[in-house]
């Protein structure tokens, strides 16, 4: 009975070819499902990889454009920059050489023609200095006043330049005519002053309405001050540009008074003894007056002393013994 029993149960249980052919089966169809999970995975990455470099293909082409873009923008404003920079360097040399046309007018001989209008087309025959001036001649003026004037304040101010001349025999100030009255031939003088033109020079004549300084030759620690020549001589003299006047300075060519001599001006300059008006002023020695910029404040003892001194008794009346400037100097607000 036993017996009977086990066998009927082992006729229950599968076979192990079965089981095994079943296993194989099922695996087979798990295969095939990955295999096409696979592939569609590949697929997915494929147009995943082909999405992005196409993103980066067009991101690295839209930054190639606006480099270059930027770089002709670029290109174009250092043109522009540069077209500016040669037409303003085209119209700075003209001036430059109209200037020097100007300020050296006065070697030219006036013609012997009919004196021409202030429109004619000839400049030649114009001169700054003796003739009227005209338009041209009142529109430079005008612009080297006001470049002379806004230096001046920007340098010193507003307040009056006082300058100051140690001599051999003791100290003369200067007080400067106002920025605004004389710009042009206060810039000159102080500009002067500062390369340390004047500093050896001297006062050499002694005539009986002027005391008159120069610089005909320098003590020994200034002998070769301001000088470019190889035998130690300036190859050209300062000047001013043209003969600046105001009528409404209350000293005009008075005693004590400064003015430029030379024509249009400088670098000789002198002081007035008696009223000059009448010789350095209007209708003077020339068609246009002597600038008159500056007046002495301290220091007419000094002049004075200077005045008599012996002379060598000729037309000029040289100084027998010339004063010396030991230094020329702009005083600052706090050496006055």
């Amino acid at each position: 009975m036993i017996k009977s029993n086990v066998r009927k149960r082992k006729d229950i249980l599968p076979s192990p070819t079965a089981q095994f052919k079943f296993s194989s089966a099922d695996i087979d169809k798990k295969n095939s499902a990955i295999s096409v999970l696979d592939n569609k995975l590949l697929v997915i990455l494929e147009c995943l990889i082909i999405l992005i470099l196409t993103f980066l293909i067009f991101h690295y082409r839209s930054t190639a454009t606006q480099s270059t873009e930027q770089l002709q923008l670029l290109s174009n404003q250092y043109t522009d920059a540069q077209n500016k920079w040669d037409d303003a360097s085209g119209k700075l040399q003209d001036q430059i050489a109209r200037l020097k046309i100007i300020s050296n007018s006065d070697h030219i001989k006036p013609a012997d023609s009919e004196p021409q209008s202030a429109n004619s087309a000839s400049s030649v025959s114009h001169n700054k200095d003796k003739d009227e001036w005209d338009s041209n001649d009142l529109s430079w003026i005008r612009d080297i006043q006001s470049n002379d004037k806004r230096s001046l304040q920007l340098q010193y101010g507003e307040s009056p330049i006082r300058v100051l001349i140690e001599t051999n025999l003791g100290r003369i100030t200067l007080e400067m005519a106002p920025i605004r009255s004389m710009p042009h031939t206060v810039r000159y003088f102080v500009t002067l002053i500062q390369t340390g033109f004047w500093n050896g020079c001297h006062f050499f004549r002694n005539a009986n309405h002027v005391i008159q300084a120069n610089c005909h030759r320098r003590n020994k620690q200034n002998v070769h001050a301001l000088r470019d020549g190889d035998d130690g001589k300036l190859k050209e003299t300062p000047s001013i540009a043209f003969q600046e006047y105001d009528e409404s300075l209350p000293y005009l060519h008075q005693k004590y008074s400064i003015g430029l001599a030379g024509r249009p001006g400088g670098p000789d300059f002198y002081i007035n003894l008696v009223d000059n008006k009448r010789n350095h002023g209007p209708g003077g020695q020339g068609p246009k007056p002597d600038p008159c910029f500056a007046n002495i404040v301290e220091g007419r003892d000094v002049v004075d002393k200077i005045h008599a001194m012996e002379h060598d008794g000729s037309a000029m009346m040289i100084l027998k013994d010339w004063v010396e400037f030991v230094t020329v100097s702009v005083l600052n607000d706090d050496d006055e």
